[in-house]
């Protein structure tokens, strides 16, 4: 308002009219301890960028006038008048040239959005009057912190704020050649949602997102911190996992500012990202070093993000490697399927057998225009214990998925298509006795872990084959009768004495491969004569998946070998030493435990 001696002009001149003519350069001043621009080009840009600017400053009693028009002063002097009171502050109206500016839309928002901020950084309560709508918004921030601007924000996110947390620094330094001093806060917010928001300031300016130090610091801080985390529990975690979750309002000063452009919407300081990183890796850290428990609610969040990303590409790796395996099976011409004539799926059978002489036996006996006989070469891999790729790399399995035709699917992925199937029943055929039993079992956990969708539809059975042949006389030839179990044989040597019948002879099952043709259509592939048990079951069905990993899977808590005790005490008394028998089980036939176990269930 005066005459500047050192300038030889009036400070209103310099202020407006003259570009750089700013005085905050002295580094040990405290004139102007945190200011936000240096070099005195604001406002007199603005002025000179205006249709009409008008100065009105009170002080001292006085109130000093000044009016410029198209970037220039209507005149040389500074009005003064007598003021009507003892208020003291400057005004400032202006209005935009639109000879400069091709558009001076501003919002009401715009100017709320902006006005609240600065009431709740500086603690003060600003009056916002809109003369074109007449509507007067009030922000009070008296007595309040930058923790209830965070609560507001979160509130208007319909977000839930489980836990706050604050820091401050301050530092001084030379960078550049320049002596800085620095302070700053941090408001640090975990949300239950991802409803989390970040606001930087820097002299109370807000930093965009597009500009400057501050952004950078904080993701960056964030990163490391859940990087540190990530290491221990032995997951990758990338930001996609813990953004949203996370709010932050950071303000820092300083007396030396480099901004990054003219809009003073961010920094370039080097010092400023210091602080900004420290402040928000140390809270996490020790909030993490306190067990505090919004911290650990976040990480738990954050390592479940992580682990269904992990399975996510396990599941997409294993979906790859599925339909390679397809792929690659389509190509195999087994040995040891030998296919029907018709391709009729609604009526064509695949008759599973174990061992050549069977499968030659049952050539002879099929009806090869609707029966295809694959082989296997000893007893089956067990599906339920063998890691995917080993049961995917076994050699008989894919001569199953080959002639099944329909690809494969697992507890997790599908490379498989129903309809695509070759047969309308698949049926396990094997020898009556106990090592018969137990490849049945071992077919079924390969149809149960690759085929489950087969079991559901009922495709998949199971052919009864004879134990024994009673024969007697009848008339001037013989009768055969078929006992498929030891109840089954009593009962019919019962019958036939209670009926008179003079028995010739009792051939006991020496295995498929034994019978000759003609018995083996009758007992076992005829549709009209033979007995099939249907293996008709939802794999994913809770019950199914217990019981089915606790008979033939890991059983990692021994519930099998209890269940077989309990089986064995019963039958045997509880006198009888069972353990004793458990291991002469084992022993005798030199086999693994597993595969004593499972001799003693299909036997009891």
């Amino acid at each position: 308002m005066g005459w500047n001696e050192n300038e030889g002009r009036y400070n209103w001149d310099l202020i407006f009219n003259e570009l750089y003519a700013g005085g905050k350069y002295d580094e040990d001043s405290d004139d102007y301890d945190f200011p936000l621009g240096l070099n005195g080009l604001g406002a007199a840009s603005t002025q000179y960028a205006s249709e009409w600017f008008e100065v009105e400053s009170r002080r001292d009693g006085k109130v000093f006038k000044k009016r410029f028009e198209k970037g220039m002063p209507l005149d040389d002097e500074l009005h003064v008048e007598e003021a009507d009171s003892d208020k003291t502050g400057t005004y400032i109206r202006w209005k935009p040239d639109l000879e400069v500016f091709t558009s001076i839309d501003f919002t009401h928002d715009m100017f709320v959005n902006y006005l609240e901020s600065q009431a709740y950084l500086n603690g003060v309560t600003i009056v916002f009057k809109n003369e074109k709508n007449g509507v007067e918004v009030v922000f009070d921030a008296e007595n309040k912190t930058l923790v209830d601007y965070l609560q507001l924000n979160i509130e208007r996110k319909e977000g839930t704020l489980l836990e706050v947390f604050t820091k401050e620094t301050r530092k001084s330094g030379i960078e550049n050649g320049k002596k800085y001093r620095a302070k700053g806060v941090i408001v640090l917010g975990i949300t239950e949602e991802k409803k989390g928001m970040d606001l930087h300031y820097h002299n109370s300016s807000p930093m965009t997102y597009t500009y400057g130090v501050h952004q950078s610091a904080f993701e960056n801080a964030v990163t490391d911190f859940f990087k540190q985390v990530g290491k221990q529990s032995g997951y990758k975690i990338i930001p996609s996992d813990f953004e949203g979750y996370i709010s932050v309002i950071s303000s820092t000063f300083s007396n030396v500012t480099d901004f990054a452009h003219q809009t003073k919407t961010g920094v370039s300081n080097y010092f400023v990202y210091e602080m900004v990183y420290g402040l928000v890796k140390e809270t996490l850290e020790e909030a993490y070093a306190m067990q505090k428990s919004s911290i650990m609610v976040l990480i738990q969040k954050v390592l479940e993000e992580a682990e269904k990303r992990r399975m996510i590409k396990e599941l997409e790796e294993q979906r790859k490697f599925l339909n390679n395996v397809v792929k690659e099976s389509k190509k195999i011409k087994s040995e040891k399927l030998i296919d029907c004539v018709s391709k009729d799926n609604t009526k064509t059978e695949l008759i599973l057998v174990e061992g050549e002489s069977a499968k030659d036996a049952c050539v002879k006996g099929r009806d090869r225009m609707y029966q295809a006989i694959l082989a296997s070469r000893g007893k089956p891999i067990n599906a339920l214990k063998a890691p995917l790729d080993k049961l995917l790399e076994n050699k008989q399995v894919r001569e199953i998925i080959a002639a099944v035709g329909a690809g494969v699917e697992t507890e997790n992925v599908s490379a498989f298509d129903i309809n695509n199937c070759r047969f309308s029943k698949i049926i396990i055929t094997t020898d009556g006795d106990i090592d018969g039993q137990q490849i049945r079992v071992l077919f079924y956990t390969i149809f149960y872990r690759l085929f489950p969708s087969l079991l559901k539809e009922g495709r998949v059975y199971v052919a009864l084959t004879p134990l024994y042949e009673i024969v007697v006389k009848e008339g001037k030839g013989t009768k055969s009768y078929f006992a498929y179990d030891v109840p089954e044989y009593e009962s019919i040597l019962a019958q036939l004495k209670k009926e008179g019948k003079q028995i010739k002879r009792i051939n006991r099952s020496k295995g498929l491969g034994q019978n000759n043709p003609d018995m083996l259509n009758l007992t076992t592939l005829n549709p009209e004569t033979r007995r099939l048990v249907q293996l008709k079951i939802d794999p994913k069905e809770q019950l199914v998946f217990e019981i089915s990993h606790m008979l033939f899977g890991e059983d990692p808590t021994k519930e099998r070998k209890e269940l077989i005790m309990g089986l064995l005490e019963e039958k045997l008394g509880k006198d009888y030493d069972v353990n004793d028998l458990f291991d002469m089980l084992g022993g005798v036939e030199n086999e693994s435990n597993e595969e004593s176990e499972q001799t003693i269930l299909v036997n009891g």
